[in-house]
């Protein structure tokens, strides 16, 4: 994570000229990690002024295709961050979405924030300030809760983004989990940016993480199982049974195949209702 810190002080310096002055040296950011100290799957820190801009830092592990923080209890209806590599492992791309149930979320362009994203040393980051966002925190973010809640999720380890548009499409998570955080430290004059001291974050107005759960996609599993036992086993047994033993039998072992490719494609068609076109 030392290794971090230049590339954290860049994207801060960046956006740092975006901020309002002031004089204030006590602003405070609320700050959530989930992983190791040396090297968290997920680090985000916000804050927030007392006239309605909100500043966001997510950073964590390139090895997730994608990291993601969400407001509320569920995916329906949350605010999302998402934040992933463009394929150049140089650049990265924060994309803020909304989703409607359990589907992937989709794309919001009207909230327009000043981002600054790398990706450096095997870590993706990012820095968003959020100009005049009531309209959107209102409904949310509680600034007078002490417990807050949000969502958070990790995407598969085995693909990388490629797409460097806001609107990719991603893969499902395969772990995901709950935090709380205690908006009234996040208020005060001036939006700050989250802050690493040497070299590790440290968890700040916010609790751990719970109800963390891994995930997969079954359905695709499912699916390649089972249409590979179909056409490459059962349909050539179905052929070869009828030189063999009698048209019964043959039409027996061909109807199961049939029904084992049946099984495949409902599995197939349930696993893309996870995905959404966001264009």
């Amino acid at each position: 994570m030392k290794a971090l810190i230049p590339t954290l002080l860049c994207s801060a310096s960046a956006l740092a000229s975006h901020l309002p002055r002031t004089t204030s040296q006590n602003a405070s950011s609320l700050v959530f990690t989930y992983g190791s100290a040396e090297q968290p799957d997920l680090v985000v820190a916000m804050s927030a002024t007392t006239d309605g801009d909100f500043a966001l830092h997510m950073s964590g592990s390139s090895k997730h295709s994608w990291i993601a923080v969400g407001t509320g209890t569920e995916m329906d209806g949350s605010m999302m961050f998402v934040l992933y590599g463009d394929g150049t492992k140089k650049g990265a791309t924060l994309s803020t979405r909304s989703s409607t149930g359990h589907q992937e979320p989709s794309y919001v362009s009207s909230m327009e924030p000043q981002v600054s994203a790398s990706s450096e040393n095997g870590i993706h980051a990012a820095t968003a300030y959020f100009r005049n966002s009531s309209a959107w925190m209102q409904n949310s973010i509680d600034m007078t809760s002490s417990k807050q809640p949000f969502i958070f999720a990790l995407g598969p380890k085995t693909h990388g983004q490629t797409d460097s548009s806001p609107t990719a499409m991603i893969q499902r998570h395969v772990v995901y989990g709950s935090f709380t955080m205690d908006m009234t430290q996040a208020l005060s004059s001036l939006a700050s940016q989250a802050n690493s001291e040497n070299g590790t974050w440290t968890s700040s107005g916010a609790s751990s993480a719970f109800d963390v759960s891994k995930d997969f996609d079954a359905g695709c599993v499912i699916h390649a199982v089972v249409m590979c036992l179909a056409f490459v086993i059962v349909f050539p047994l179905g052929a070869l049974l009828l030189r063999l033993l009698s048209v019964r039998v043959h039409y027996l072992v061909q109807l199961t195949a049939s029904l084992l490719v049946l099984v495949g494609l409902g599995s197939d068609i349930k696993a893309s209702m996870w995905y959404t076109d966001n264009t």
